[in-house]
């Protein structure tokens, strides 16, 4: 198991960024996941994260998992599937894995889960190889 490592000030991933998630990406077994918990200063509506910083936490991953793969990819396309809200302050995690990889484009999914509610949110996505990082 190992930490990804990113740009130090993105705002999803980036330790050094003052206001951002700071979401730690470990992969392992084909996969990558970090485990999150968000504070209100991220809700829209009271006791629930903006739905907004929900697709961030999901666009994230989709790029971390083809990393793997030896790809820098953008986002051409995502999808998202809110079930549940997600509740500040309380712990999460967010799991992405590819699906298949055709030509330029790498085809993945990601997912936010808890023990107690399974799945809150989900996300497909196609991912845009710009740069081959192997």
């Amino acid at each position: 198991m190992n930490y990804l490592v990113g740009d130090k000030y993105c705002f999803a991933c980036g330790p050094q960024n003052p206001v951002g998630l700071h979401l730690k990406i470990i992969e392992e077994e084909g996969r990558v996941y970090s485990i999150f918990s968000l504070p209100p200063k991220y809700q829209g509506y009271p006791d629930r994260i903006h739905g907004g910083i929900i697709t961030t936490v999901l666009d994230e991953m989709l790029v971390w998992v083809c990393y793997p793969l030896g790809y820098e990819v953008i986002t051409a396309e995502i999808k998202v599937r809110f079930k549940k809200p997600l509740i500040p302050e309380k712990e999460y995690k967010v799991t992405g894995k590819v699906i298949r990889e055709r030509g330029k484009i790498i085809e993945a999914e990601t997912w936010i889960e808890d023990e107690e509610a399974g799945i809150i949110a989900k996300a497909e996505g196609k991912m845009w190889k710009v740069k081959e990082v192997k």
